[in-house]
């Protein structure tokens, strides 16, 4: 099991790295329909590739989960109102056919958080603001 999962690490490690480089170029979208959820799950942005000829989807599910107090009563002050539920979100990298539709998803590992971040930071340009910033004459 722990071989396979390194696998898998490795590989969005390496989609890391071709992105970093930009050797892979990412764009942002509107979620389709499928994704679109309701104000207790939702997706705000998916980002689209093409690497090898696979056209590939990620982006941030956000979801909201209720509290299981059995578990939880120690994590909170007496006398404190007990919150209902909280959020949790989860990062998630498809395989997409020619019709942009879900065929395979990748596992669940690590540096997937890693890669949106990476993804995000290109698709924004934050390099070139960056430098813009710095360069921009006061006047």
């Amino acid at each position: 099991m722990a071989e396979t999962e390194d696998k898998w690490v490795e590989a969005v490690a390496k989609l890391i790295k071709l992105t970093q480089e930009n050797k892979i170029k990412w764009s942002s979208s509107k979620p389709p329909d499928n994704l679109k959820g309701d104000a207790d799950d939702y997706v705000e942005t998916v980002f689209l590739t093409k690497y090898n000829e696979k056209n590939l989807r990620l982006y941030k599910r956000i979801y909201k989960v209720e509290l299981d107090y059995l578990t939880s009563l120690g994590h909170f002050k007496i006398g404190t109102s007990l919150p209902k539920y909280t959020w949790r979100s989860e990062v998630i990298l498809e395989m997409l056919d020619l019709g942009n539709n879900k065929i395979w998803t990748f596992p669940t590992v690590t540096p997937l958080q890693d890669l949106l971040t990476s993804v995000s930071y290109q698709v924004a340009d934050v390099n070139a603001f960056i430098e813009n910033l710095l360069n921009e004459s006061e006047t």
